[in-house]
């Protein structure tokens, strides 16, 4: 009897050992698994890096192309890169100083000075707009007048009469 239960034990240690190894053999397997696909994950990583750096190098090749073009047109407009400035490449140069070398080709230089002629030229225009405008209010003001003095002389009482003054009163307040 004590035969049977070893045998029954050692058969049960076999079973278990046997069922141990394979579930062993499933963790390697699904460990390799996961080891190629992270590979495989990683080797498209790396392309998308590579490519991404090959772009970078493309438009940084564009960006130091068109700041050098915009310095080029701006100094030749007369346009003045401190000296500091002057000596950096194109893509070192800041931000502030491309904005003013774009606003100088854009807007011309601020520092030349409008001559007297030019200042009187727009101080006489702005003058003008001025009375125009007053002109058109007396204009307007001169009609309403003219037209309430006319439904005031048309009316056939006293009462009539005098609510027309006083919407006229009321109309030229206005102005």
């Amino acid at each position: 009897m004590a035969s049977k239960q070893k045998k029954s034990s050692m058969k049960k240690e076999t079973r278990s050992n046997s069922a141990k190894t394979s579930a062993s053999l499933k963790e390697q397997l699904i460990q390799k698994e996961k080891l190629e696909e992270l590979t495989t994950q990683n080797e498209d990583l790396q392309k998308t890096v590579q490519k991404c750096k090959e772009e970078n190098g493309a438009l940084k090749e564009k960006v130091e192309y068109l700041s050098k073009k915009i310095m080029e047109y701006g100094q030749s407009k007369g346009y003045q890169l401190p000296v500091v400035e002057n000596s950096k490449s194109p893509l070192d140069l800041s931000k502030e100083n491309l904005n003013q070398i774009l606003d100088f080709i854009t807007n011309g230089d601020k520092r030349k000075k409008k001559g007297p002629v030019e200042l009187r030229v727009e101080e006489l225009e702005t003058r003008i707009t001025h009375l125009n405008m007053e002109l058109a209010k007396m204009v307007q003001l001169r009609l309403s007048l003219e037209n309430g003095l006319e439904d005031i002389e048309f009316c056939e009482t006293l009462v009539d009469a005098k609510t027309k003054a006083r919407f006229l009163l009321y109309e030229l307040s206005k102005f």
